[in-house]
């Protein structure tokens, strides 16, 4: 106690003088230093994904993909696991259920009610809790605590994160999805804006918490994981994540996950592809059933494609017409160049052909940097010669 008060009079004496908002600054500052010797929780996990911890509390996670790669799907998937032990060979971490919120800003209402009642309840395992059970944090299915949803859709651009921010701090969750971060902005481009977007999302995320000067930790309102769904640039080779919006979200997210469709196979994958402690080499590989719900494949291998020795002959021959053996190019000159060969002039039958090469081990597609994406010839490439005689069943090429 003499301790605490001698710093006390010895801090009084330290700040004399100094203009009231100095020292406002000041003592704000020193909430915020870090020391050895703190008590610092570790840092808690909502799930694991092939044994691997993540979805961290108090963060941000960028979730991303094209348009229609998959991105609901996979919020779906974590949705449910607040309310179920495991789904889709992910695992919560604890063993009682987390309480979950859908924000979504993209969809109709009539869209945001058939995936809650199509996919999302089908996969929790059992009803989901009823107004009165949520406001009352009612157990749900799977020992959950329940699921809050809101549509934002009719609300205007400057008004969603400040009705988001109302949502998290009223109901408290550890899971929140956000579906999609873009719409709280009217310019994804605008640095200003879309720094205030990610502060404002960063803190809403920690739960406000600050330090009072000993070991205990304060916060507002609990800490949340926030996903934070937005698109990636539409061009083909191009992963990042979209305008200035999505620059400020990577510089700030502590992991980024990033969903892909095969169309060609009908498969879908989220990666992790940015963390900032555990890294997951696998990605959670799925296809979809008839029943509209999320399947997982025995293996994460792409099934192969039904070609001919003579259709597999000639893939080889236009690889290695359009890329030099032991080197490499990249994706768009790759498509100029298939285009400029077979006059195909249609991306989803020139990205087929790619996906069938790649599948076949013809070709190998490798990342170099974020965003470059590059192809060489695969280990499987049949040496350059004259394809065989054409079979009459063989005559009706995939391309």
């Amino acid at each position: 106690m003499k301790d605490t008060n001698l710093n006390l009079i010895l801090h009084e004496v330290s700040m004399a003088g100094v203009p009231p908002r100095e020292r406002e600054r000041t003592e704000h500052i020193e909430k915020r230093r870090i020391t050895s010797t703190m008590d610092i929780p570790e840092q808690e996990y909502l799930f694991r994904l092939h044994g691997t911890p993540c979805f961290p509390l108090g963060e941000l996670v960028a979730l991303t993909g094209k348009q229609k790669s998959g991105k609901t799907f996979f919020a779906s998937i974590l949705i449910s696991l607040c309310l179920r032990q495991s789904v889709m060979g992910m695992e919560r971490i604890r063993g009682t259920g987390l309480r979950a919120m859908w924000i979504d800003t993209e969809q109709s209402r009539q869209s945001t009610q058939k995936i809650l009642r199509k996919r999302i309840l089908p996969m929790t395992g059992g009803s989901l809790p009823t107004k009165s059970d949520v406001d009352n944090i009612g157990v749900c299915a799977g020992g959950g605590r329940g699921l809050d949803v809101f549509n934002l859709r009719a609300d205007n651009w400057d008004e969603r994160l400040e009705l988001a921010e109302v949502a998290i701090r009223r109901h408290r969750p550890e899971l929140v999805v956000f579906d999609g971060i873009r719409d709280c902005t009217n310019d994804i481009n605008d640095q200003v804006l879309s720094e205030s977007v990610i502060s404002r999302l960063t803190k809403l995320a920690s739960g406000y918490r600050r330090q009072d000067g000993d070991a205990v930790t304060v916060s507002e309102w609990p800490p949340c994981c926030i996903v934070c769904v937005l698109h990636e640039n539409k061009s083909p080779e191009d992963d990042t994540l979209r305008g200035a919006l999505g620059t400020e979200l990577g510089n700030k997210a502590f992991e980024v996950y990033e969903c892909k469709q095969d169309r060609a196979n009908a498969i879908f994958t989220a990666s992790q592809t940015n963390t900032r402690e555990y890294t997951i080499r696998e990605p959670l590989t799925y296809t979809v059933g008839a029943d509209g719900l999320p399947y997982l494949l025995d293996n994460g291998e792409p099934s192969i494609p039904e070609v001919s020795p003579t259709e597999k002959n000639v893939m080889s021959n236009v690889f290695q017409c359009i890329i030099p053996v032991g080197g490499e190019i990249r994706a768009g000159i790759l498509r100029e160049r298939l285009d400029a060969l077979l006059g195909m002039n249609s991306n989803r039958r020139r990205d087929k052909f790619i996906d069938d090469a790649i599948a076949l081990r013809i070709l190998s597609k490798h990342k170099v940097g974020f965003n470059a994406v590059f192809y060489s010839l695969g280990p499987e490439i049949a040496p350059l010669n004259n394809p065989p005689a054409v079979n009459a069943e063989e005559q009706n090429f995939p391309f």
